[in-house]
């Protein structure tokens, strides 16, 4: 029951977080779990004794609970990067959407750790999401969990291994919501807190869980290099404001386990779709273009739109992101970027450049920024714009010519031979919306 404190950071930071959205659908794997389940009760009567029985419906919630966590630390011991350690954040109310219950993942961490099923770490930071629109990071104290020897040979015994674990345990992909609305909460005028998941129904809502639905079920008439078929959700932000109305935010995000939009560009050049390879055609400066479009103005699509004589690229485009992120210039340099910046050019940012001077070079270059205003906008309109260029070009391309087609946000993955086609449609789309039709070249 020790807690491992010998663990290099580079391991824990490789550790993936678990879904719990995994069930026993083999004849091998149902058996395996039955067993485990008669261990872990047998555990819990000998050593945390119940008062009263479970009830039926708890009884088979426990169980789907120990599958899918036993499920996943499977899995995930196939992750030798991460030396087989996962993790997952105790928060109780995203912990209710998978098939694991804050209770039951308390428990089984406490039964499973007395069994030597499981090893921990101690605690590590973790982001509570991935999908931050602006410098912000918000972090959590999160062990790192793995299974060890005893439940791999356990799981051995019927015949179940890491790698090829999914197979018997396949995700359930209708716990996975196509559609997610997230709040945005404020302490201080300037602090906020981590953003939570809401609930919300309707009309308006059963419309974007329609389409995000359509997008995935055409992925199934098609065939990718990837490990998992491709599936996404929709992530509107801001649900808690006045006037949202599935219009803030709305990125489409990879929901299935091989993540093509995490990795780097030069990897995801490797994508194939139906065997075919594959190009990824990228809108330039895409949210500095729709700013301008919902203007009446019409970006420079002859020079590099962040080219500033004296300023290195990456500078500019980085104080033009925590601008649409704030809603206001930048006081001080963006830390996390910032650090970012001197791991690669072994100098300070704040030593190499004046801040005011490059958003005073910034605002000469652009003065429409000086028309974002923070929450009214910012990064929340902009991306949803965005989206739904993006959503309507997928839409039509599967509906129309039976194209598929992977997003990177600002970017498609399709196959080669129907590049000209989606370069068309794509500038096609912001041309309807915002009166211009952005550069779109190959990423």
């Amino acid at each position: 029951m020790t807690i491992r404190k010998d663990v290099p950071k580079d391991i824990l930071g490789a550790a993936k977080m678990a879904e719990f959205l995994i069930a026993p659908e083999t004849e091998n794997a149902r058996q395996f779990v039955q067993a485990l389940v008669k261990q872990t009760f047998d555990h819990e009567a000998a050593y945390h004794p119940r008062k009263r029985k479970r009830r039926e419906a708890d009884q088979k919630a426990f169980e789907r609970a120990i599958a899918a966590y036993a499920g996943d630390l499977l899995h995930h011991s196939a992750n030798q990067e991460a030396d087989g350690f996962m993790y997952r954040p105790g928060d109780r109310d995203k912990l209710s959407e998978t098939l694991v219950s804050g209770r039951h993942f308390e428990q089984l961490n406490t039964y499973w750790r007395e069994m030597n099923l499981t090893e921990m770490t101690g605690f590590f930071q973790a982001k509570t999401h991935l999908e931050c629109p602006t410098d912000d990071v918000y972090l959590a104290r999160t062990r790192r969990i793995r299974a060890t020897q005893a439940l791999l040979d356990k799981a051995a015994g019927f015949e179940l291994y890491p790698d090829t674990i999914l197979a018997d345990f396949p995700k359930q992909s209708r716990l996975i919501r196509p559609v997610t609305v997230r709040d945005e909460v404020y302490l201080t005028p300037r602090k906020r807190r981590p953003p939570r998941n809401m609930k919300i129904r309707g009309p308006g809502y059963e419309r974007q869980v329609a389409l995000v639905t359509e997008l995935n079920q055409a992925y199934a008439h098609h065939s990718f290099n990837l490990e998992d078929q491709p599936r996404l959700y929709r992530l509107f932000n801001r649900g808690n404001f006045a006037d949202f109305n599935f219009n803030k935010g709305g990125r489409l995000y990879c929901a299935s386990d091989d993540n093509w939009q995490s990795i780097d560009s030069e990897t995801r050049k490797g994508i194939e779709i139906d065997g075919e390879p594959t190009v990824e055609l990228d809108v330039r400066a895409s949210h500095l273009a729709i700013l301008h479009g919902l203007h009446g103005k019409s970006l420079d699509t002859q020079a590099d739109p962040y080219h500033i004589d004296g300023i290195e690229r990456e500078v500019v485009k980085l104080i033009f992101t925590a601008w649409t992120g704030r809603g206001t210039p930048p006081a001080q340099w963006p830390k996390k970027e910032a650090e970012k910046y001197a791991q690669r050019h072994g100098r300070k940012l704040s030593d190499t450049y004046k801040l005011k001077d490059v958003v005073a070079a910034l605002r000469n270059r652009h003065p429409v920024l000086d028309k974002i205003k923070p929450r009214a906008l910012d990064w929340s309109n902009l991306q949803f714009v965005e989206s739904e260029c993006f959503l309507s070009v997928m839409l039509e391309l599967f509906r129309c010519y039976e194209v598929p087609a992977l997003p990177v946000h600002d970017s498609l993955i399709v196959r080669k031979r129907d590049g000209d086609l989606v370069e068309d449609i794509l500038g096609q789309s912001y041309q309807r919306r915002l009166g211009f039709r952005p550069v779109i070249k190959a990423a």
